[in-house]
């Protein structure tokens, strides 16, 4: 597979495939954002079908509104959920973050996981309450 990754018109069905035939596995960042987030462009009639897994459910960069469009959009489609700070600043890291059941030593161990679903998206202050 070759992808020009700068093209914003790129198949996401065939990116996702692209990645599991690759060993690995696709999660689309800010689902939740205002007109570049999947959940605008599957109210607009782009439709993803099955292959997608997971999404990212809490993202740092996003507002609670987004953020509540893309919890809404791992809800109902029943798909698997991550957080991720999004930081482009150091003051940002960890906002939100993602709860792994198992230690994640390598690539393989992360993509394992992220195919079993055995993990969940928290916030800085329940990590800090965890530990």
């Amino acid at each position: 597979y070759h992808f020009d990754l700068k093209n914003v018109h790129l198949s996401g069905r065939e990116l996702i495939n692209a990645m599991e035939d690759a060993g690995g596995i696709g999660i689309p960042a800010h689902p939740g954002r205002r007109h570049i987030g999947l959940v605008e462009h599957l109210e607009n009639g782009y439709d993803i079908g099955s292959y997608l897994r997971a999404a990212e459910q809490l993202n740092g960069g996003s507002s609670k509104e987004e953020n509540a469009r893309a919890e809404q959009l791992v809800a109902t489609r029943q798909l698997y959920g991550i957080g991720g700070s999004d930081a482009h600043f150091v003051s940002a890291v960890g906002k939100f973050m993602t709860d792994f059941k198992r230690p994640v030593h390598c690539m393989q161990d992360l993509v394992e996981q992220l195919y079993s679903g055995d993990y969940h998206p928290i916030t800085l202050e329940e990590a800090r309450i965890q530990s």
